[in-house]
């Protein structure tokens, strides 16, 4: 075998055969061979190139594990140029161009591990060739391999059981040598099928390791362990109650254990629905439109692995009560009510009926007929309907018209906007009062008109007093008018003169403007704007402008402020200015200006310290003055000299100390001062001056010939003043007395020093003791000396020692407090009492000062000395008056027989007063108590203490009268329709009415709407003045109003279509008509309509008109109909001579868009 292409070179020693296109030719002459053993190339034994063998050892086997690395050493003879391998797993073929090793890892897959068998055998086929030349030595051969499989862990259990149940698991596995289940419980197993048991419910994951030699895998389940089922489930209605037709809405409340499903009987859809398209019997929840009444048996049924459980339920669906009342038309005079007159009628599910017959006789009725009800003025008629469906009231009116005639009194022509509410007179009284267009907003049906809510205008009023067969109106006309308003906006201020034009604000009807312009030009104006008033000159001047018309006169005013420029002139500064100097104040005129620049401390005054600026600079001082809108300013220039510094020191003197030199650290200058008796020396005199503190100036003239002057301040002090008792007497005892407090001992100054000395002293302080210095009875004197700063004064006290004797008061007491006074004793004079309302030096108590009570007075005889002695007396004084409390005053309403008077302390008094029937409990008959009359009770008590001794408090008393209750209804109570309730209560002041809708008002006469129907119960409080209630609760039944509404959910399509029409409408007592093509149909429901007959495109209009006491409303659609084609043709000739031209008419109808068949003749002959 040749091959061409094959190129030998020469790198590094080594020889390389490079491959071209000759190789692929090579490959596929190899594959063209038979295949032996399967293997992607055919045996060979060709030794062209010479014997060679080709041989490969595996590393380790011959069984080996999937996934090993099996290693095939070569050990083929020296010579071969490559080297090929098929692996036999459908891996490409292995080459090699030397005599590495061949690697190769074997791969199962999942789909071949469970085929029965634990290992595969793999027979692999290689060979080596070598090139000489154009020929070919060749050599092939094979190796067995076993490769073991590894493990595949597979399991199939139920995905629910029951808890307590055994769990069959189901082991598909292969290839394992050894099991692990770990069951998700903390619970494993080893076997290979497992028995187990879950005795909690909930849910686990379980899984399974398996290994062999080769490896291990894994898988899992989820398995959920469920309880015993348990069925439950609520449901209510849309509506509150169950008429249909109704929506219920069902709640799954099964365990959560349970699947669950609905189960409805009868099984009829035209009797019920689901409430959403998506809803099933399988959904959890589920809502029910029931469309017709009946009985309905309703399941849900819980199941899962451990059984099964259902809970049953039957609901009635009941036809909602429909009842027809027609409202009497007005009547002249009386009028007599009978069911029929009313146009009674009933049906549905109804328990009772009640009627009131407001101002009629008899005045109630029961059940669906009553007797004639007559009425000779104007009332009303309510029945209220007891149904399982819900209670409903309807109340109508009943008009008796009066056919006097109507007379207008004291109605004005014209009424200005800004007037209170007017009351438009009229006869005769209880008609009702409208108006026309807008002037229906401000007057009520009762006469009270409200010119504040009208625009200006002419309005039109109706009374109306009459029926149909009796009418009695008449129209008054109003007009509204426009009330004066005039506002001149201020004028700012402004400096010498102006030019001036008013800012005004003008409304209402005017006839007349005067405008006053005093002290300018012009004075006066009767236009409406004026403009350029010229003021020449400063002043403040008056505005007015006054306006009429129709409503009155009114008028504005404003002043015109126009100020003077001020002329400002600065004091010149007539002397040197140096550093040292004081502060001074700049003057200038006008004052009251501000003042600004350096050295100015005080803005307002012109203060100029010349220690605040740099010396040697001209300073520039401004002066500004504001007067109003004019401002002006002027300037002064300040020349600063640099001085130099001046110390002289303080003194503090003595008024009979000798003279003293002052000190200063500059010689040469000259003292001057009260107390100076040397100016150049400096030689101050006490004497001299007398007692004062003194400003001692010393004036200096430095190098730069300022004067500069220090101040030292002398103080020359008055001798101190102490004063002390001349005398003081005192036990023999051996305890300090201080002798500051003994003596009363004061100075008329502080932070002086005292120094005590004398017989009895200690340690030269102010301490006296008679026993530490062993002194008996008698006389001793002692002596002080106080000095403060240099002043130094004496004195001296007696004191006399003395033996004490025993203290006696008088004894305890109990005393009334009307006896106003009580004296008490004590055996040694001289002393102090002490305690509330006594005499502290007499010992005389002011009884009702010192108040009821035990009250304790103490009696100090000596107080702060060694002879001191205490005692005290108790005194009790009986005061009831301030323990006798009748109570607070009361206010009651009316409505009881009896009152007890509570409240009162102490127990155990008496009541007096008029009506009281039991003193000691303080009943009062009401019977003797005139309404709202005020009654004065006294509450007595007496003391067991002391004799004659009593007190009264009193209460006021008085029963206010409740207010009287009258209410009417004006209107129809319909849903969002207004009606008004007229109030004629007497006797209150407030209102608070609720209406049964969470809604209230305080007003007297409430306008109310309802925005949903049903039975609603309206009550008013009425409160008085004084809070006294009455109550009154009337039903009124409000209508809901007719909606129409219907939906067509094909509204184009081709004759004969039929409508599937859905009717939406609501109503209460609703009556329905349909409209369709010229053909009327009354009900919910048409029926069965088809549209049809038609040769073109139709458009029909369906309308629905629904019907109630609340009024007429309207709905429509439009549907568009194709018509279906009506095949048909004509021919211009029916007979005639061959050959015969025949002309043909297509007279299809339908609008057909297409045609198609075949023109078909039939030739007779």
């Amino acid at each position: 075998m040749k091959i061409f292409g094959l190129k030998r070179i020469s790198f590094c020693g080594c020889y390389l055969y490079q491959f071209a296109y000759l190789m692929v030719f090579l490959l596929f002459n190899l594959f063209s061979v038979e295949v032996f053993s399967q293997c992607k190339f055919r045996p060979c034994a060709d030794e062209d190139c010479g014997k060679l063998n080709a041989g490969f050892k595996p590393v380790g086997g011959p069984a080996f594990c999937e996934g090993d690395t099996i290693k095939m050493i070569n050990n083929s003879d020296t010579g071969f140029n490559y080297f090929l391998v098929d692996w036999q797993d459908g891996s490409p073929l292995d080459s090699m161009a030397n005599y590495q090793p061949f690697v190769h890892i074997y791969r199962i897959n999942d789909s071949d591990l469970c085929n029965g068998q634990s290992s595969k055998i793999f027979s692999i086929c290689f060979k080596g060739v070598k090139i000489c030349g154009t020929s070919t030595s060749c050599q092939s051969g094979t190796n067995d391999f076993k490769i073991k499989l590894r493990p595949k862990a597979i399991i199939s259990v139920a995905s629910e059981v029951c808890k307590g149940s055994t769990v069959a698991f189901i082991n598909s596995s292969c290839n394992a040598l050894t099991y692990e289940w770990i069951f998700g419980d903390n619970t494993t197993s080893p076997d290979k099928i497992p028995t187990k048991i879950y005795t909690t419910p909930g849910t686990y994951t379980v899984t399974l390791k398996v290994q062999n030699d080769c490896g291990r895998d894994s898988t899992t389940r989820t398995i959920t362990v469920v309880d015993q089922p348990l069925s439950d489930f609520s449901y209510s209605s849309a509506s509150g109650n169950y008429c249909g037709p109704t929506t219920v809405s069902f709640v799954n409340k099964a365990n959560q254990w349970s699947g669950t499903r609905w189960r409805i009987t009868p099984v009829d859809t035209s009797k019920w629905m689901f409430t959403d398209t998506l809803m099933s019997l399988g959904s959890k929840n589920i809502g029910i439109n029931f469309k017709k009444t009946g009985t309905y048996f309703v399941e849900l049924e819980a199941s899962n692995a451990c059984g099964k459980h259902i809970k049953k339920d039957t609901i009635v669906i009941y036809e909602p009560p429909m009842i027809n009342i027609t409202e009497p038309p007005p009547s002249c005079d009386k009028v007599t009510i009978t069911p029929s007159s009313l146009g009674f009628t009933f049906s549905g599910a109804i328990t009772s009926l009640k009627w009131v017959f407001t101002n009629g006789m008899p005045s109630n009725g029961m059940g669906s007929s009553f007797p004639p009800v007559v009425f000779t003025q104007s009332g009303s008629i309510t029945l209220t309907i007891t149904s399982p469906c819900g209670d409903q009231t309807i109340s109508v009116q009943v008009i008796v018209a009066t056919t006097e005639p109507i007379v207008f009194q004291n109605i004005p022509i014209s009424l200005c906007k800004n007037v209170d509410s007017v009351q438009l007179g009229v006869t005769p009284i209880g008609g009702t009062w409208t108006g026309l267009g807008a002037a229906s907003q401000a007057i009520n049906s009762l006469g009270v008109l409200k010119p504040g809510l009208l625009n200006p205008g002419t309005y039109l009023f109706v009374y109306s007093i009459g029926a149909q067969d009796c009418p009695n109106k008449d129209t008054v006309q109003i007009t509204i008018l426009e009330p004066l308003f005039i506002k001149i906006d201020p004028q700012d201020t402004v400096c010498n003169q102006l030019s001036f034009t008013p800012k005004v604000n003008f409304k209402g009807d005017i006839i007349n403007y005067l405008w006053s312009f005093p002290g300018a030009t012009p004075a006066t104006s009767s236009l409406k704007s004026p403009s350029g008033i010229q003021y020449s000159s400063p002043g403040n001047y008056l505005v007015i402008c006054s306006i009429d018309g129709p409503c009155g006169i009114i008028s504005d005013s404003i002043y015109v402020v126009i100020e003077d420029p001020p002329m400002i002139f600065i004091d010149p500064i007539m002397k040197v200015i140096c550093s040292s100097s004081t502060p001074f104040t700049l003057k200038a005129t006008p004052m009251g200006g501000v003042w600004s620049g350096p050295g100015i401390i005080d803005s307002n005054t012109g203060l100029f310290d010349p220690s605040k600026v740099s010396p040697g600079q001209s300073l520039v001082v401004t002066y500004t003055y504001n007067k109003g809108s004019c401002m002006a300013e002027s300037t002064i220039t300040i020349n600063v000299t640099r001085s130099q510094s001046l110390i002289v020191q303080d003194e503090i003197l003595c008024i009979d100390g000798v003279s003293a030199v002052l000190m200063a650290d500059k010689s040469g200058g000259v003292w001057n001062g009260i107390g100076i008796v040397d100016s150049l020396q400096g030689i101050f005199n006490p004497d001299s001056s007398g007692v004062g503190d003194f400003k001692i100036s010393y004036y200096w003239v430095d190098s730069s010939g300022c004067n500069i002057q220090a101040l030292a301040n002398v103080k020359v002090e008055a001798l101190p003043i102490i004063r002390l008792d001349d005398t003081a007497l005192l036990c023999v005892t051996n305890n300090d007395i201080d002798l500051i407090k003994l003596l009363n001992f004061k100075v008329d100054s502080i932070g002086g020093n005292s120094l005590w000395q004398g017989q009895g002293i200690v340690q030269n302080k102010s301490i006296f003791n008679a026993g530490l210095a062993n002194l008996g009875p008698g006389f001793y004197k002692v002596f002080v000396s106080y000095q403060h700063n240099k002043c130094i004064v004496n004195d001296s006290a007696v004191i006399e020692l003395v033996i004490n004797s025993p203290l006696q008061l008088s004894p305890d007491t109990v005393i009334c407090i009307s006896e106003l006074t009580l004296q008490l004793s004590a055996n040694l004079v001289g002393g102090k009492w002490s305690g509330v309302g006594i005499d502290s030096l007499t010992g005389l108590i002011q009884l009702p000062i010192a108040g009821g009570g035990i009250q304790v007075y103490e009696y100090v005889f000596m107080e702060g000395n060694s002879c001191e002695q205490r005692k005290s007396v108790n005194v009790e004084i009986i005061d009831l008056s301030s323990i006798v409390k009748a109570g607070p005053d009361i206010e009651i309403c009316e409505g009881v027989t009896n009152y007890t008077l509570a409240g009162a302390s102490p127990a155990g008094g008496a009541w007096r007063g008029i009506g009281i029937i039991d003193s000691l409990n303080g009943i009062i008959d009401l019977s003797f108590i005139q309404m709202d009359s005020t009654y004065v009770y006294q509450y007595c008590i007496e003391s067991n203490k002391t004799k004659a001794c009593a007190a009264c408090s009193s209460r006021k008393f008085t029963v206010h009268s409740k207010p009287i209750i009258n209410i009417s209804i004006l209107g129809k109570p319909c849903i969002n329709e207004e009606f008004e309730l007229i109030n004629n209560t007497s006797n209150a002041q407030s209102y608070l009415w609720d209406f049964g809708d969470n809604t209230t008002s305080i007003e007297q006469n409430p306008m109310h709407t309802y925005t949903q129907g049903g039975t609603y119960t309206v009550s008013l409080i009425a409160t008085s003045a004084f809070g006294c209630i009455d109550t009154m609760t009337q039903v009124l039944f409000v209508t809901t109003p007719p909606v129409a509404d219907f939906s067509i959910p094909i509204k184009e399509g081709c004759a004969p279509l039929q409508l599937n029409i859905i009717n939406n409408s609501s109503g209460f007592n609703i009556n329905q008509l349909w409209c369709i093509n010229g053909d009327t149909i009354s009900g919910a429901s048409p029926g069965n309509i088809y549209l049809d007959h038609i040769t073109k495109d139709s458009l029909f209009q369906i309308l629905l008109k629904v019907t109630n006491v609340c009024g007429t409303v309207i709905d429509s659609e439009t549907v568009l109909v194709h018509p279906y084609p009506i095949v048909d043709f004509g021919i211009n000739v029916d007979e005639g001579c061959s050959p015969l031209l025949i002309d043909f008419a297509n007279t299809t109808l339908g609008n057909p868009k297409t045609f198609f068949g075949i023109w078909e003749m039939e030739i007779a002959i």
